[in-house]
């Protein structure tokens, strides 16, 4: 949204780590008495998790059994294709796709809150002049050689980043 707040949508699936190792995709089922759509109910579609449990958002973004009770890996890329909101600047504002970067939830029984792992790069190309600019391509590359994709080793515990593997120095 323009706070730049994470909205559920409907397919939105997050990977369910569970305290005995158990793994398993929920599916976004409703939304929570929130009329901005930042709480919502996910329901199981495999596995159900019990007890004390985190989660990866988006499922997608998990890399397949690599969780081991204190640490699991996501895949870090960039959006293959973003389409450009038209309209005004400040209708743009309200269609950014900050739901796209990956989240993780520390551990908790009930309730789970989820923070950003990374931050994210957002253009907002406005043709203000009316010229009828017309933006082909847009990359963004590391200047210093560092990868800017790649796979990262979350601690569940703390939701923190403890290790970084990746080549891809432009996304």
């Amino acid at each position: 949204d323009e706070n730049l707040n994470v909205i559920w949508s409907e397919n939105d699936e997050v990977m369910v780590l569970g305290a005995d190792n158990q793994t398993g995709v929920y599916k976004f089922s409703s939304y929570v008495a929130d009329d901005n759509k930042t709480a919502a109910v996910f329901e199981n579609v495999d596995t159900k998790v019990t007890g004390s449990r985190s989660a990866i958002y988006p499922a997608s973004a998990y890399v397949a059994d690599s969780y081991d009770g204190t640490t699991a890996q996501i895949e870090l890329g960039g959006v293959d294709a973003v389409t450009i909101p038209t309209g005004s600047p400040s209708e743009v504002l309200g269609k950014t796709v900050v739901s796209t970067l990956p989240l993780v939830s520390t551990p908790s029984e009930e309730t789970l809150s989820f923070s950003n792992l990374f931050g994210g790069v957002m253009f907002r190309p406005y043709d203000y002049m009316g010229m009828g600019v017309n933006i082909q391509k847009l990359s963004v590359a590391s200047t210093d050689g560092r990868a800017i994709g790649g796979v990262a080793t979350i601690d569940i515990a703390t939701g923190k980043i403890t290790s970084f593997e990746g080549t891809d120095t432009e996304l």
